[in-house]
């Protein structure tokens, strides 16, 4: 870096000044402190003859000569006289050096005081500029280095839409980590999500990197948890380094990756041989942008509350592994979990309970299932299960397995002790699928073919079921009933209750529902009432009658009371 600043000098203001302040000088050079000239000049700004240029290196020893001045006598009869130019931040980086000729009459070259105040002068010129321009030279290289930092941040992507697309962000954000900083090893570790990715640089990677690597999922994950805060380690004596390390000598870097709630729920390490890298404050800081980036990322994919895979990241692994179906001609098993009555425990004991429950057989599922299978949480208490490669009898042994271990729970409270159960329900996935909407709706039906039947039950998706059938028909209804509320699809009738005597009473007549499909035609209640009031629809459906038909008779309230009309309305919810 010293001789970069040197060699960025411009020294062609100083050919007119450094003479005036040399007297009779016949040259002045600057070199470096390996003695490499790097300017020079004389008045007829000639070069050294050869014989002078012979003359640079002479084994001719410096000897004292005032105040930091030293001079030497050359076989040529020439005197030299030089001083040391420092900066503040390297020291002394180069000599500057005054050539006289003693057969020449210049009093100033055997004047110790003058020669001490002319390199004064000179020094402080010439080191001021130098500190000006390590500055300036510093201030470029910080310029470049946040160029490349903001450029770094800028290509690691953070916005993904696709399971898989997340996951090649995340690879390719440790690589960018590990390239960036040039560090033998990166890594990016969420242990509830079951994200591990690291980078390892073959040539540049320490010694036994696989113990490295345990370090950070381990000792190092735990102190940032811990503390929610970063951890640095540069020097050799810091006593964390046997805590968290081993002992190991490397140097390391790790910060904590958050969620919205400012939880960790993972963390970005990075680590160097210790002779090769420094971190300093900036790679912190860079770091923690790139930690931020990788939440984003996480977030997109995974459930807040349970850090399992949330729906839209399951579905795309679904997506492949019914690709899996028609490739290989594999079969796996889905099963859709549903916790019993988890309103109940919301209702009695609050939603931080039942958010708690949530997270308890969520963390039952991982330690159950194996690291092949995977599990997302879809909403409230329902989780999926994709078990590949998989048989209907081994998935619904896997299903008993699961119930027995969420039996095994419980909520308990001051006031009273809730037991834990949950309803099960499998569908086969193979090449005659049809897509994840058909699979996923299968298990969900058959799930909820077993709760019909009670708590802690298994139900197996068949075509053949007519019960399940029934329930798939109406889950399809629900979804045309939802839709007619929004869009106000209802159409309301008004038919007359005739008497079947003659009868002084006033009319009486009876609102009657019903639904417009796609193609204008009215759908009676007998299609659609059964799955609004089986899926607790009815109350909406009910609302929307009696504001309805409010709203219709009040446009002819006058006639309706001359005539001392009654209607009625009934009420399912």
């Amino acid at each position: 870096m010293s001789l970069n600043v040197l060699k960025s000098l411009s020294m062609t203001k100083y050919e007119r000044l450094l003479p005036r302040v040399f007297p009779g000088v016949e040259r002045l050079e600057l070199r470096d402190r390996q003695n490499a000239l790097v300017w020079s000049w004389s008045p007829a700004n000639n070069n050294l003859s050869d014989h002078d240029e012979a003359e640079a290196n002479p084994v001719v020893a410096w000897s004292k000569f005032g105040s930091g001045i030293e001079r030497r006598q050359l076989p040529s009869k020439r005197l030299q006289v030089r001083a040391p130019i420092a900066t503040r931040e390297f020291g002394p980086i180069a000599w500057l050096t005054a050539t006289y000729n003693t057969n020449e009459s210049v009093p100033m070259a055997s004047a110790p005081e003058p020669l001490r105040r002319a390199f004064a002068d000179a020094q402080l010129f010439l080191q001021e500029d130098l500190e000006l321009q390590t500055e300036c030279n510093q201030l470029a290289a910080e310029l470049s280095e946040r160029y490349e930092e903001l450029n770094l941040v800028y290509s690691t992507k953070d916005q993904v839409e696709y399971f898989e697309e997340g996951q090649e962000a995340l690879l390719r954000l440790v690589h960018n980590c590990a390239d960036y900083l040039d560090v033998g090893i990166a890594a990016l570790i969420c242990r509830d999500r079951g994200i591990n990715i690291h980078n390892v640089n073959a040539t540049e990677a320490p010694p036994e990197a696989e113990q490295l690597l345990e370090s950070f999922a381990t000792s190092v994950y735990d102190r940032v948890e811990s503390q929610v805060q970063s951890v640095i380690l540069n020097d050799d004596s810091d006593e964390d380094r046997g805590r968290l390390l081993d002992g190991r000598s490397e140097n390391l870097l790790a910060y904590p990756i958050l969620d919205d709630h400012g939880t960790v729920i993972g963390i970005l390490a990075v680590a160097a041989r210790h002779d090769m890298h420094i971190f300093s404050n900036g790679d912190r800081n860079l770091l923690e942008v790139m930690a931020k980036k990788a939440s984003r990322i996480i977030h997109t994919h995974h459930d807040s509350l349970t850090g399992l895979m949330n729906r839209s990241g399951f579905e795309s692994m679904l997506i492949g592994s019914l690709a899996s179906t028609q490739s290989k001609n594999l079969q796996h098993i889905l099963l859709h979990i549903n916790i019993d009555q988890l309103h109940v425990i919301n209702d009695l004991m609050g939603y931080q309970e039942g958010d708690m429950l949530i997270r308890r057989v969520a963390k039952v599922l991982k330690a159950v299932l194996r690291d092949t299978d995977i599990v997302s949480r879809i909403g409230g208490g329902e989780f999926s299960v994709l078990l590949p490669n998989c048989d209907m009898r081994q998935g619904y042994a896997v299903a008993e397995k699961l119930q027995q271990a969420i039996r095994e729970l419980s909520v308990v409270s001051a006031q009273r002790r809730l037991d834990v159960t949950a309803c099960a329900g499998l569908s086969i996935v193979n090449r005659d699928a049809e897509g994840i909407v058909g699979v996923m709706a299968a298990a969900e039906i058959a799930c909820k073919a077993a709760k019909d039947q009670g708590k802690d039950r298994i139900e197996v998706f068949a075509e053949d079921n007519t019960t399940l059938v029934r329930r798939s028909e109406e889950i399809e209804w629900i979804g045309r009933v939802q839709e007619a509320l929004r869009q106000d699809q209802f159409v309301l009738f008004c038919q007359p209750v005739v008497p079947l005597q003659d009868s002084a009473d006033p009319p009486h007549f009876e609102i009657l529902l019903r639904l417009l499909d796609d193609d204008g035609n009215l759908v009676p209640p007998i299609n659609f009432l059964p799955a609004a009031e089986r899926y607790q629809l009815m109350p909406m459906v009910d609302r929307w009658v009696i504001h309805n038909a409010m709203k219709a008779l009040g446009a002819c309230w006058k006639k309706l009371a001359n005539d001392r009309s009654v209607f009625c309305i009934n009420l399912s919810g």
